[in-house]
């Protein structure tokens, strides 16, 4: 076999290996179950992509996100890759028995969680070659991970049944405790793992105390007339986004949209579209935007409210920098911001009546495509089954007992919240105090680490790239293509 970077280049037109992708890739193909921790923004779909296409059978990938399962397939098809399709609730019935019926010609399958729960998936599964099983955003798995998502916690179950395939679980983002947990639930105590700093050297950190919203807003349309380049400005609810987004055009900012959630999914794609080609500079956005989203040259991440935690602070400010050049984090922050925070995570979980109502109303009867929808909902009815199989029949028991874990997952969050205010308020160097949190220990610390030691805004505004000065990866790529199209050649 060619050594891995000849097959790198040769599959992906890439030279170099990125951060943890080499170790990880080596682990998979010598047959070891594997976690895996890297920085966001260092191309974690390469390191299932690759073993993929270097083993016989098919790659299950498992992602907690409907839109981002579709961006990804989307992605690989515009590459040429025609074996690989998803199965979520976005299809239509002819186009779910479609790739139902083509999956034993598939190399790439993406697929929710709830949908791995219906047996008739399950069993067509169970008759292919499955060379290896993907468990993305493998921190959801683990009820200590910032986004805990129950449907996941059947995985380990389903594995089995799979007959424990060649397993990658893959994050960027777990504590120890998170990273046991996920080994657990997969039942894959002897993986091997890879795990690197959550650092990202290029993004300086930047937090701004404000008197007030208005003051929030001064600072905001400041740091915008100064930072050039694209970027993202997170806030806390769709209402805010839309406001926030009209208020910036009206200031005279051109190129600025907003996107959440609540939009229609064409709306959100061509919002996406235009973003990645350069059509808009700014998205005002719910934490709804960023994952999965390939562009490499966003220099700027900036927060108005508070994220609900350190782990999901480090996945969106890393989704700037992705092509090694300078960028900026900003965190805006004003007395008393984390009881509007404290406020979103409460009404996020059910009350006692709302589990009741579901309880009562057969929820272990539905089928997994209805379990895709409002995430009180889905918790509730993902706890509910996992009694029911656990043979807690009594409805009133599971009632109360699913009513003891919400509440205890709702503490849970807050006190994750309550760290990060912690970390705001903090006077230690910014990038130590997140090593700290994952149990790391900060190294090649920079000059232009963070405000606590010494960053400022004006400074880093004169070592930010003004435009575009690298063709980003996925670019390279594509002009390698198109060249051996041309000239059978790839130089």
């Amino acid at each position: 076999m060619q050594p891995l970077e000849a097959q790198l280049e040769k599959m992906f037109g890439f030279q170099t290996f990125r951060t943890g992708q080499k170790e990880v890739i080596e682990s998979i193909i010598t047959g070891k179950d594997t976690l895996a921790m890297l920085p966001t923004g260092t191309g974690k779909t390469l390191c299932f992509q690759m073993p993929g296409y270097l083993m016989d059978g098919l790659v299950i990938i498992i992602s907690p996100l409907l839109a981002l399962m579709q961006d990804q397939v989307e992605q690989m098809k515009a590459k040429g890759e025609k074996k690989v399709a998803s199965l979520n609730s976005f299809l239509t019935l002819q186009e779910r028995d479609m790739v139902l019926r083509s999956l034993s010609l598939l190399k790439f399958i993406y697929i929710s969680p709830e949908m791995l729960q219906s047996r008739f998936i399950l069993d067509k599964l169970k008759k292919l070659n499955i060379a290896l099983f993907v468990v993305d955003e493998a921190h959801c798995i683990s009820q200590w991970g910032y986004d805990f998502r129950p449907s996941y916690l059947q995985l380990g179950r389903i594995r089995e049944e799979l007959n424990n395939p060649l397993t990658l679980a893959l994050t960027a983002t777990a504590t120890p405790e998170v990273q046991e947990d996920i080994l657990k639930n997969l039942c894959m105590e002897d993986a091997a793992r890879v795990i690197h700093s959550v650092n990202r050297e290029n993004i300086s950190i930047l937090v701004e105390e404000a008197a007030d919203y208005q003051h929030k807003l001064q600072i905001l349309i400041d740091a915008l007339n100064k930072v050039p380049g694209a970027g993202v400005i997170y806030v806390s609810s769709r209402k805010l986004a839309e406001q926030l987004s009209g208020f910036l055009l009206e200031k005279g900012f051109d190129g600025v949209a907003y996107y959440h959630g609540g939009m229609e999914t064409s709306d959100r794609i061509l919002i996406q579209q235009q973003f990645l080609s350069g059509q808009l500079r700014i998205i005002v956005a719910t934490n709804a935007f960023g994952m999965g989203i390939n562009k490499n040259d966003i220099r700027f991440i900036l927060h108005v409210n508070m994220p609900l935690s350190v782990e999901a602070y480090v996945q969106e400010i890393g989704r700037a920098g992705r092509d090694g050049l300078p960028a900026v984090a900003i965190l805006l922050y004003s007395e008393g911001d984390e009881w509007q925070a404290s406020h979103l995570i409460e009404r996020d979980f059910p009350i006692r009546s709302e589990i009741e109502w579901v309880i009562h109303h057969e929820a272990s009867n539905l089928t997994a495509e209805e379990f895709i929808g409002d995430d009180k909902i889905e918790r509730i009815k993902e706890l509910n089954k996992a009694l029911l199989k656990g043979n807690i029949l009594d409805p009133y028991e599971r009632i109360e007992r699913i009513d003891v874990e919400l509440e205890n997952r709702k503490k849970e969050k807050l006190m994750k919240l309550y760290l990060l205010k912690e970390w705001i308020l903090s006077t230690e160097c910014r990038k130590s105090s997140i090593a700290s949190y994952f149990n790391q220990e900060l190294q090649n610390k920079t000059k232009t680490c963070c405000d606590r030691c010494g960053a400022t805004l004006d400074a880093l505004i004169a070592i930010l790239p003004k435009q575009r000065q690298d063709i980003p990866r996925e670019d390279q790529n594509w002009r390698m293509q198109l060249k051996q199209l041309f000239t059978g050649r790839a130089e």
